[in-house]
């Protein structure tokens, strides 16, 4: 990992890191018309949060590009089966049918 990459992540592990000493408190997130209470430090319930939105970001992406990686497979089978076809055409031209190399 280079610098830059550390650039802008360490201040981001700072804020993460305040915001966990700020944030020890425990709360209560209660479940309403459910039966279930769960009191954590806000911390814990603000990182579960962010994890929940990453992985329903990262959910919605593989979805939305689940028919360009269909196409994209598509067409590699296509150019897959091209090369076969002309390999096989290559191996029953005759020598004397060859075309002549371009100037």
């Amino acid at each position: 990992m280079g610098w830059r990459f550390w650039l802008g992540f360490a201040p981001l592990l700072l804020i993460i890191a305040l915001l966990a000493v700020a944030n020890r408190a425990p709360v209560l997130l209660s479940f309403n018309p459910l039966p279930f209470d769960v009191e954590a430090p806000l911390i814990l319930l603000l990182l579960g949060a962010a994890f929940l939105g990453y992985l329903a970001g990262a959910l919605s992406l593989y979805l939305a590009q689940a028919a360009r990686r269909r196409r994209d497979k598509a067409v590699a089978r296509e150019a897959q089966a091209l090369r076969r076809e002309v390999a096989q055409l290559r191996t029953h031209l005759p020598a004397s049918a060859a075309l002549p190399a371009p100037e």
